[in-house]
């Protein structure tokens, strides 16, 4: 194996042999790559995924009653908004004993319906960190 060093140029003009010149389109590749990137890492801060929860709700004369799961029960608080059919409303009282809730009013035909909550927004950012 031959190794090259400094002391195999005997002259001046000789340290210009071992620079290479870098074409302008590996320039057009490493700045896309960076830019690409800087992309990421932007929407990885900026945006938020939100954690939803959803269940079944009963809508009768405009308020909906929620029904969810014991194991939910932590996340269903007084204050959340509610989506049903892709309208919002919040939930006003929660009762822990019956795993229900109730909400403001709604404008929608009583019947039952999937609702969903927003309990929580997760930057993706902050899951590639562990956080």
């Amino acid at each position: 194996m031959k190794k090259k060093s400094a002391l195999t140029i005997s002259s001046p003009d000789e340290l210009n042999k071992g620079l290479q010149h870098t074409s302008p389109i590996t320039w057009v590749i490493l700045i896309g790559i960076l830019a690409l990137l800087l992309a990421f890492l932007a929407w990885g801060m900026f945006t938020r995924i939100p954690a939803k929860l959803s269940g079944s709700a009963t809508v009768t004369d405009g308020v909906a009653t929620l029904h969810y799961k014991a194991s939910d029960a932590k996340d269903i608080k007084a204050g959340q908004k509610v989506t049903i059919n892709g309208k919002e409303a919040e939930i006003l009282t929660v009762f822990k004993d019956t795993n229900t809730a109730q909400t403001t009013s709604f404008e929608l035909e009583n019947g039952d319906y999937t609702y969903y909550v927003v309990v929580k927004e997760i930057r993706p950012l902050d899951f590639l960190l562990g956080k």
